[in-house]
């Protein structure tokens, strides 16, 4: 059980950090093509409410008992 937490907070992380680059991604783009990086706004919103599901997900697994 212990070993499958652990497993899923990696997989949970670098979820996070996949996120975290999708919306420096987009920050970018949206200053390349229309010098707002707030042009995809919607897209980072999007990001960023997975990034706090993956964080509750943490949570909730580092009080779950094992």
């Amino acid at each position: 059980m212990q070993q499958a937490n652990v497993a899923r907070v990696t997989a949970l992380t670098y979820l996070i950090e996949r996120e975290e680059q999708r919306i420096e991604t987009l920050k970018e783009w949206g200053v390349q093509s229309y010098n707002d990086e707030n042009h995809y706004a919607k897209g980072i919103k999007a990001a960023k409410t997975r990034i706090d599901d993956y964080q509750a997900q943490i949570k909730d697994l580092g009080t779950a008992p094992c």
